[in-house]
């Protein structure tokens, strides 16, 4: 997330992991471990330019990022890795579709 107010004594304890989609790894991590919630505000407050070269402009990649974030690190199961995987491109082509 671009945009983001969060407690700093709520992520004192945790760090970016090595792995790719190291934000979207925290926060599952921060959803999985502790009682937050999220909410939008509905508003644009910031702008992201992804360059060609830029490691998100690789929408293949992010897919196998995420897909090993809910399998290796959330170990969800095989068919909840699946419904959630399939959300996330769901979304990353409704997203983009505008």
């Amino acid at each position: 997330m671009l945009t983001v107010v969060v407690s700093s004594e709520l992520i004192r304890n945790y760090r970016f992991n090595s792995v790719g989609h190291e934000d979207y790894a925290l926060w599952l991590e921060l959803f999985r471990t502790q009682n937050v919630r999220a909410e939008a505000c509905g508003q644009v407050l910031a702008k992201y330019r992804v360059h060609d070269s830029s490691i998100s402009a690789n929408k293949i990649q992010s897919a196998r990022w995420v897909w090993h974030l809910y399998r290796e690190q959330e170990k969800m199961s095989f068919m909840s890795a699946c419904i959630n995987w399939m959300c996330y491109v769901w979304y990353g082509i409704k997203k983009h579709s505008y």
